[in-house]
């Protein structure tokens, strides 16, 4: 029996030969931040979490569309080819489909049953000859859709989204003959997945996981949303649904949840407001954002690299994304940042998490970023939420106590540097 958990507390993912990584264990309840080296596996952590949270967030509602579509496609597919019907009998098509569907989750459908439904509401009603052959065959074809091994369904929807994680590489490339492992406990409730040569072997599943995740990994994703032929190319999941994000409204949040988010994101959007102000707004030939002191509306493509990661950040917490309990991945955020929007970063990631108490994974070079967040941890008396890990080429070390070796480690440049001074 999988059982549903409504809190992140206590979640903590083990990874044994997968991407990068040979073996690291992460604690995740609160803000965890993985500090070093570059590939170590950093952002490795961030595509696994993802790719679970993704791939099994509202899976059972995944399943039922695929299901919907798949009926639909044959039963179009079937009577379009034997009759040449009108375009106005496609919704009826989909409604029978629907109906369907929705009729074996309440009760044992059969195989009679649905060949009754299709000769009575695609055939008879529609004024189309009756064709018992080809309602036979429809109907079989229903019946084994319908009748569907789900589990089956919920381990290709979690393996596509890993092979676009990983390109078709999770496994690890210094191992590929070593199983691949993931488990992802959350308040002693596992998921588990092994993978051999990429593909999973192994999968179970004890807990449902109730919050989305959300990557922030490139704010250029966005920087030619208005050509439709880019967005069709956006191959990593993530980034797919950081453009979904970006451009749509969370229709699962209601005008009650707007106003208590209203009372709940004054401080947050205090801080955003410091680099970007104003709101995005889009229509089929460009993206603008209104930008306060800033007479016409400023397309998307002229933003900075830097507002672009704050006008993302933005957006997708004004549309709903970022609730109680959500997941939020930040790969190496510092990039396009000058130090001053660092600690502005810090301030709302910090913020976001006392208001939401959300799971936030984020992957650092910069030291100026990694004391912002230990100020305002500290300043907002959520210090115990944090976690500290430093990624090194021998692997993944909890550093809580001993952060000062990220410190160490993230100075090295400048000791080079002043070694290279010195042979002056």
């Amino acid at each position: 029996m999988i059982n549903k958990i409504k809190g992140m507390d206590n979640m903590r993912l083990e990874i044994k030969n997968i991407g990068r990584i040979e073996e690291a264990s992460i604690e995740m309840n609160g803000i965890t931040v993985i500090a070093g080296e570059n590939d170590t596996g950093k952002s490795t952590v961030g595509k696994v979490l993802y790719a679970l949270f993704s791939s099994l967030y509202n899976c059972e509602s995944k399943i039922d569309r695929y299901i919907k579509f798949t009926v639909y496609r044959e039963l179009e597919s079937l009577i379009r080819y034997n009759y040449n019907v009108p375009i106005t009998l496609e919704r009826r098509i989909k409604d029978v489909g629907k109906k369907l569907i929705e009729d074996s989750f309440i009760k044992e459908t059969s195989l009679e049953y649905i060949s009754d439904v299709i000769r009575k509401e695609v055939f008879i009603r529609n004024d189309i000859e009756v064709n018992e052959e080809l309602i036979y065959d429809c109907s079989k074809k229903v019946m084994q859709l319908i009748n569907v091994d789900r589990e089956k369904i919920k381990r290709k929807i979690v393996q596509e989204c890993f092979n676009k994680e990983f390109c078709f590489q999770t496994n690890n490339l210094n191992k590929k003959n070593d199983i691949g492992e993931i488990t992802l406990s959350v308040k002693n409730k596992d998921i588990s997945v092994e993978f051999i040569n990429n593909s999973i072997e192994k999968f179970k599943q004890d807990i449902n996981l109730l919050y989305d995740a959300t990557y922030l990994d490139a704010p250029m994703v966005i920087a030619d949303l208005d050509h439709p032929f880019i967005q069709r190319n956006i191959v990593c999941n993530h980034r797919q649904d950081i453009v979904k994000k970006f451009l749509n409204k969370n229709h699962d949040i209601s005008i009650v949840d707007e106003a208590i988010a209203d009372e709940r994101l004054d401080k947050v959007m205090a801080s955003l407001n410091k680099v970007v102000k104003g709101k995005v707004n889009s229509d089929r030939r460009k993206i603008v954002i209104n930008i306060e002191g800033v007479e016409e509306p400023v397309n998307i493509q002229n933003l900075s690299s830097g507002m672009k990661s704050f006008a993302i950040l933005k957006t997708i917490i004004l549309n709903g994304y970022i609730k109680d309990r959500s997941v939020l991945i930040l790969d190496e955020p510092e990039i396009h940042l000058h130090p001053k929007w660092q600690i502005i970063l810090a301030d709302v990631i910090i913020q976001l998490q006392k208001e939401y108490e959300i799971t936030c994974v984020i992957n650092t070079h910069s030291p100026y970023f990694l004391n912002a967040i230990e100020v305002f941890a500290e300043k907002e008396k959520i210090s115990d939420r944090c976690k500290y890990y430093l990624a090194e080429k021998s692997g993944i070390t909890d550093v809580s106590f001993s952060i000062d070796r990220i410190y160490e480690l993230l100075s090295d440049a400048f000791d080079t540097l002043d070694e290279i001074q010195g042979e002056e």
